[in-house]
């Protein structure tokens, strides 16, 4: 089976299911953001665990479906789920955060998190087992991805980065998973002065 169009949609958003000045956060403060990127992640992975995409894209980065339409990834989740594909995300505990960061009116940080990812396979999606391998280790080391042939899932557990973006004030954040290889996409939603003063 070739690498179609919708399975790299679908490996570009798992990467889904995210001139400024830094602005100091007290020890408090750092609690609270701490606990309200723990409360978002638990509320965007299970969007994704029981199937509800709007709601979980509705926490992604709008920016994204500048690039890729919102319909077009709502449909590709749900065609991969109908495919034989099921995804689940658990144990997601955020660990740390960077300093935020303001441009034009937006707020962002980078936030460290532990996750699980587990992904069943119809058997006939496993017997293509290679080129998700091939996939999964352009992000994932070896020792990240955990091959399961009598459950037929793949299992990630890895620290992960994703990118919190709010437009009003931290009362809200939609999301973004940092990947290698997107500098491109990433420019695209982040402004470049901004990655890299969250990436010190």
């Amino acid at each position: 089976m070739k690498l179609t169009v919708k399975y790299w949609v679908f490996f570009l958003t798992l990467s889904l299911i995210f001139g400024g000045c830094s602005s100091p956060t007290t020890k408090v403060e750092n609690s609270e953001l701490l606990s309200k990127f723990d409360q978002d992640l638990d509320t965007y992975f299970g969007y994704m665990n029981t199937r509800d995409w709007e709601n979980m894209l509705s926490m992604t980065n709008p920016r994204l479906f500048e690039i890729v339409p919102k319909q077009t990834m709502v449909d590709m989740f749900m065609s991969l789920y109908e495919s034989g594909m099921e995804m689940r995300v658990e144990e997601t505990t955020p660990t740390s955060f960077s300093t935020i960061v303001e441009d034009n009116g937006d707020q962002y940080c980078k936030v460290m998190y532990e996750g699980v990812l587990t992904m069943t396979l119809s058997q006939t999606l496993m017997a293509n087992i290679d080129m998700f391998k091939t996939e999964l280790y352009k992000t994932y080391s070896p020792e990240e991805v955990l091959i399961d042939l009598e459950k037929n899932q793949i299992i990630i557990d890895s620290e992960k980065e994703i990118i919190a973006m709010s437009s009003d004030n931290q009362k809200t954040w939609s999301y973004f998973e940092l990947q290698e290889g997107q500098d491109q996409m990433l420019s695209k939603l982040i402004p470049p002065s901004v990655l890299e003063k969250i990436n010190q």
